[in-house]
């Protein structure tokens, strides 16, 4: 959920490498770089730790700011999970170079980021795990949302993005390209991605001012 959006259908805590589950399916990679709003933070941690998919490890990366109080609550949610990694950089490195921080920590096969202000189905990752493993053809998958205000009220609904999905590589791009940005094209950078097919994309425009502007996360679906 966008508020954010809502998707449809001092404890211990690790500081480098997250012990999973043991649950069966393959491992997911879900980066949630924040800034800021601990509040909200806190609502979008809970809401992935809620995942019915439990073979999962979240790394939490904060940009710092005169705002405290992140990793504590950050700590306050996860407790003892060993899932989740907390990490604080020395400076602000901007929203870029924390997507990228995020995505450079996945360890396993599937790979998803995590805005600080959502909230998650309790079946979002394993529905689109399901998806991606009945075709290895597809390199994401995504789910119609809702975006809503801060009280929770309903300012727009996204069903599904299932236009884009075309055989000829060519023509889904010229669709996705032509599509008006106010239908909700750009919140596909929030699905589920092959890891190894996202890190390429990134490695494609990273050096180009395009994923330092607005805009950038429609450069990076189309990318990918």
């Amino acid at each position: 959920r966008r508020r954010g959006a809502r998707s449809h259908p001092a404890p211990v805590m690790s500081v480098e490498t997250p012990t999973t589950t043991g649950a069966a399916g393959p491992l997911v990679s879900i980066g949630l770089p924040c800034y800021r709003r601990p509040e909200a933070l806190q609502v979008a941690l809970r809401s992935l730790l809620a995942q019915t998919y439990r073979n999962l490890e979240i790394f939490v990366h904060e940009n710092p700011s005169e705002v405290d109080g992140i990793e504590a609550a950050v700590r306050e949610v996860a407790g003892d999970d060993p899932r989740v990694v907390f990490r604080r950089h020395s400076e602000n490195i901007g929203p870029s170079g924390n997507f990228e921080s995020v995505l450079n920590r996945a360890n396993g096969p599937y790979f998803m980021w995590a805005a600080d202000d959502d909230e998650w189905h309790p079946e979002f990752v394993e529905r689109l795990v399901e998806r991606l493993e009945a075709d290895p053809a597809y390199i994401a998958a995504a789910s119609g949302l809702e975006v809503v205000d801060a009280r929770g009220a309903r300012l727009s609904v996204f069903d599904r993005f299932s236009r884009f999905d075309r055989p000829d590589r060519a023509e889904r791009l010229r669709a996705y390209l032509a599509e008006p940005e106010l239908l909700g094209k750009a919140n596909l950078i929030y699905g589920l991605y092959r890891t190894e097919a996202v890190r390429e994309a990134w490695a494609v425009w990273k050096p180009t001012p395009a994923l330092t502007v607005w805009g950038s996360d429609i450069v990076l679906v189309f990318a990918a």
